[in-house]
């Protein structure tokens, strides 16, 4: 949830950086395009509409080349450290995004592809939960380093989509998704982040429910084959999710306090103490699939339990 007095932008003196550094980049690109030839200073460049400059934004990240001939002979006569936050912009991602919530310490801006990336934004002069109160939204921008930050070029193309409580649950899941993926990334480029995949959380967040298991069926898949030691976990994740339906009969078939044991979705064994499934399971299953076996004790419903630690009290 976003919170007031978060720090969700970029500090002043860095803003003021940005629009001392990103419109030279413009100005000199529409020299070299040769775009508007009228437009031959900064001033001239800040007093274009906003369509014009807008064009002019579209036709540099089109030659995005430019940006290293810009560093190379420094029109505008910048420091070093400057000429390199320039330079870092070739590593800035333009397209598609969906304003999807506002936290305390930046702005998740999730991208439209498969598998998703989700980007902490800063905004620049104006907080993004003043420019998008209402989330999600859907945006065309282009997301920029800015040291050790991620920012947006202050220009969006907006579209007036409204989204339905099933489009924004599916959103939420390609959150989700993104965040187990790659986490949340905050600095550019993206093979810079500290942040990698841990395949055991894709795993268990693809096995999470009925529903994801069905859509990620091919994803689960690739990850066992890709990676042998998740066998284990996929066999104890999907023991885990027979049990809580096995539970259920085997309770009203009144087997409350009873062991068993499931491989592959089967119960196999069964017994009064889990040492006694144990030995079961050991006589009758091949030793290298042991650790496939999920075990679990049927509970007593929760009203009977309470009802029982009442009686001893």
């Amino acid at each position: 949830m976003f919170r007031k007095g978060a720090a969700v932008r970029l500090s002043a003196a860095e803003v003021a950086l940005f629009y001392k550094l990103y419109p030279a980049v413009l100005l000199y690109t529409n020299q070299q395009l040769g775009l508007a030839r009228h437009v031959t200073t900064m001033t001239q460049l800040m007093a274009m509409p906003a369509e014009a400059q807008y064009e002019l934004r579209a036709a540099f990240y089109a030659h995005r080349q430019l940006l290293a001939a810009f560093v190379q002979e420094n029109p505008q006569h910048f420091s070093a450290e400057e000429l390199a936050l320039v330079a870092s912009w070739q590593h800035g991602v333009h397209g598609q995004f969906y304003v999807l919530r506002h936290l305390q310490r930046y702005t998740v801006f999730l991208d439209v592809h498969d598998p998703p990336k989700a980007y902490g934004v800063l905004a620049l002069q104006d907080d993004f939960a003043d420019l998008f109160p209402q989330v999600p939204r859907l945006i065309d921008t282009m997301l920029l380093p800015f040291h050790n930050h991620i920012t947006y070029d202050g220009q969006c193309q907006y579209y007036n989509l409204v989204f339905g409580r099933g489009i924004t649950r599916r959103l939420n899941e390609s959150y989700q998704r993104a965040q187990v993926h790659s986490g949340i990334i905050t600095s550019l480029p993206v093979a810079a982040q500290a942040v990698t995949p841990r395949e055991e959380e894709q795993l268990k967040w693809y096995l999470r429910n009925a529903r994801q298991r069905k859509m990620y069926r091919d994803e689960i898949l690739a990850l066992i084959q890709h990676n042998r030691a998740l066998e284990t976990l996929y066999h104890q994740e999907m023991g885990r999710v027979h049990a809580r339906t096995y539970s259920g009969q085997l309770r009203d078939m009144g087997l409350s306090g009873v062991w068993f044991a499931i491989l592959e979705g089967v119960p196999i064994a069964s017994g009064t103490t889990h040492q006694e499934v144990e030995q079961a399971v050991q006589r009758i299953v091949p030793q290298h699939k042991w650790p496939f076996i999920y075990t679990f004790q049927v509970q007593e419903p929760a009203h009977r339990r309470s009802a029982k630690r009442s009686k001893t009290r």
